[in-house]
């Protein structure tokens, strides 16, 4: 996808570089003058490849060995429970906060098609990865308050995802949850 814009050699790198740097959830801009990816918003290879890669570093090693040995919701460990829904809520609640938020903003300009996959790749990349297909400069002061939000939560223990990890704040949501419906202890899917 970086040929069409650059010579080969350059692309190559590019694809190199920005598939290690999402694994890694640290998103340099290659770009220069503060672009990141916005040139390749609309590109589905570009942003399913990065997104798959953001994901695949920020759930960690632990999580996905359980899954590969349990293979199923009802026997995964409590910690892996914990960081797969809450990173899935978190993708949810920061897609529909952005896609609402800047419909007629920074997406006004993007095919109505293209706008729920542009919303999920802030989402995804807000935790940690800090790449943008999309200019920070234009959104409302909303988004950038709840993308400091995602920012602090982060990705999983043992990730390469930065913030105070998905289970802890889960734990915390757990130990709200619990206390309001008069439990004397937190519990989480049963345990």
């Amino acid at each position: 996808a970086f040929w069409r814009t650059m010579p080969l050699p350059e692309a190559a790198w590019h694809g190199v570089f920005h598939a290690v740097s999402a694994f890694c959830n640290a998103g340099f801009d290659l770009q220069g003058e503060f672009r990141s990816l916005v040139l390749f918003e609309q590109a589905p290879i570009v942003n399913g490849t990065l997104m798959l890669l953001i994901q695949a570093g920020s759930l960690s090693y632990i999580v996905f060995a359980d899954l590969a040995v349990r293979r199923r919701w009802k026997l995964l460990a409590l910690d892996s429970k914990l960081v797969i829904s809450g990173n899935a809520a978190l993708l949810a609640v920061g897609t529909i906060v952005f896609m609402v938020t800047e419909w007629n903003r920074t997406l006004s300009e993007t095919p109505l098609v293209a706008r729920p996959m542009v919303s999920l790749f802030q989402s995804v990349a807000s935790r940690t990865a800090g790449f943008a297909t999309v200019n920070f400069a234009d959104v409302h002061a909303v988004i950038l308050f709840a993308w400091v939000g995602l920012m602090f939560v982060g990705g999983a223990s043992g990730s390469t995802a930065g913030g105070v990890k998905i289970s802890t704040v889960m734990v915390i949501v757990s130990t709200f949850v619990s206390s309001l419906r008069g439990a004397t202890e937190p519990t989480a899917f049963g345990r």
